[in-house]
Parts: C-alpha cells; sequence; structure tokens
C-alpha cells in the first residue's frame, strides 16, 4: 500500500512539475508499465468549489464542470502518460460530470466501473 500510495504522489508531481528530468522520472513510469499499480487523479480544473444548490448528477447542466483550461489539462494528461508508453488503462471514475470528462479525455480507454459516490 505504501509503495502504490508513493508511485500516485509522485506521478502527481511529475505531471505538474516541468522540472523534472527524464532520469528522475524513469522509476516511475517503468514502475507504472509494469502493472500491477494505480494512479489515482482528482478531475481537471473545474473553477468554483462544490457544486451549486439543487444539482443533479443525472445532469451536468446543473453541476461544476471541467473549463476549458480543465479539459485541455485533461488531454495534456493523458497524452503525457501514451509519451511514456501507458497507451491503454482500465479507468474508473465517479459520476460527477467533471470526473467522467477528465477520465474519457486521458483517452487511455473506456470509462467504467462508476465508483457509487453520495451525492450529499
Amino acid at each position: 500500500m505504501v509503495k502504490a500510495l508513493a508511485i500516485v504522489i509522485a506521478v502527481a508531481i511529475l505531471i505538474e512539475n516541468s522540472n523534472s528530468t527524464q532520469a528522475d522520472e524513469a522509476p516511475l513510469w517503468n514502475a507504472l508499465r509494469s502493472g500491477g499499480h494505480v494512479v489515482l487523479l482528482r478531475h481537471a480544473l473545474a473553477p468554483g468549489t462544490g457544486d451549486p444548490a439543487a444539482f443533479a448528477l443525472s445532469s451536468c447542466a446543473t453541476q461544476r464542470n471541467l473549463s476549458a483550461q480543465g479539459r485541455a489539462q485533461a488531454e495534456a494528461i493523458g497524452k503525457r502518460f501514451r509519451d511514456k508508453g501507458i497507451t491503454v488503462a482500465e479507468i474508473y471514475s465517479s459520476q460527477w460530470c467533471r470526473c467522467r470528462d477528465t477520465a474519457q479525455s486521458l483517452k487511455l480507454g473506456p470509462v467504467s466501473g462508476h465508483c457509487q459516490t453520495k451525492s450529499a
């Protein structure tokens, strides 16, 4: 569990840190390519906090959604994974539209098995 958490934290740092070198990143990407690891990502940029009053999980129009920058961010994260040789993954998402949109924008495989989350 600690090893998996370390990989998750390190990958999150790599995604946001343009100052890392390929030598710094190599062990983490190699571990991910070897399989058996989990990467946990929060949704891409969706300005604001929480959801509007009376939001509905069944209606994206009532939720806080990804901005144009957030959609571009999610696509860039997916590209980074593909560039590092991770071209397919098992993707799970919560029911919120901003999370599903992030997961789909990664373009690493179908988004399935939506995690069951509470809306309140």
